[in-house]
Formats: C-alpha cells, structure tokens, sequence
C-alpha cells in the first residue's frame, strides 16, 4: 500500500480511493486486514508449503498441535466439573468434600 500511495505504480491521487479502501475502515471494507498483512502471509505460507514437504516434520507438528488441542480441552472440561460441583455444593472451593455442616 505505500508503494501504491508513494506513486511507484503511477499517479498517487488516482490510486488515493483505493488506498483509502484498504487502509481507512470507515471508507473501505479491507475487515480482516489482509492487504497490510499480504507480504506477511506469503511468507508464513511459504513455511507450510515448505514445512509440508517434509512429511515427517509435518506428521510432528500435527501431532504436537492436536497434543496441545486435547490438553485444552480437557483442562477446560475438568475446570467446568469443578464448577459445576463447586455450584452444586458437592465440593468446596478448595477441592475437598464439604462437610456435614455444609451440606445442611
């Protein structure tokens, strides 16, 4: 985009409307960004395609990636168990079985 407003591709005012689509949200509707991240993104998927090539280090980083996606999932379900629990006053806050006093 500064190429572009610099005028390296012809007149800067002709291209301003265009510029001004991507950069100014209030004009234009560029909402994911993706024309000033675009060199960004190339080289990210210059990575993949390359990472893919290599099917061994490929398998490795899904792996690790699905690893880290069930650890989270599982972490957050057990969260949610000790909340409802807690809720329910079937554990106290600190974990353990309330007491008899507790329960009522």
């Amino acid at each position: 985009m500064e190429d572009i407003s610099g005028g390296m591709f012809g007149d800067a005012e002709y291209f301003k409307p265009l510029v001004d689509g991507v950069n100014d949200m209030s004009v234009g509707n560029d909402w994911f960004l993706l024309a000033n991240d675009f060199a960004d993104y190339m080289r990210a998927q210059e990575v993949v395609d390359a990472t893919y090539k290599d099917q061994s280090e490929w398998t490795r980083r899904w792996e690790e990636c699905q690893e880290g996606w069930v650890a989270r999932v599982v972490e957050g379900g057990v969260q949610l168990l000790i909340i409802r629990l807690q809720r329910a006053n079937l554990i106290s806050r600190g974990g353990e079985a309330p007491s008899q006093s507790d329960t009522g």
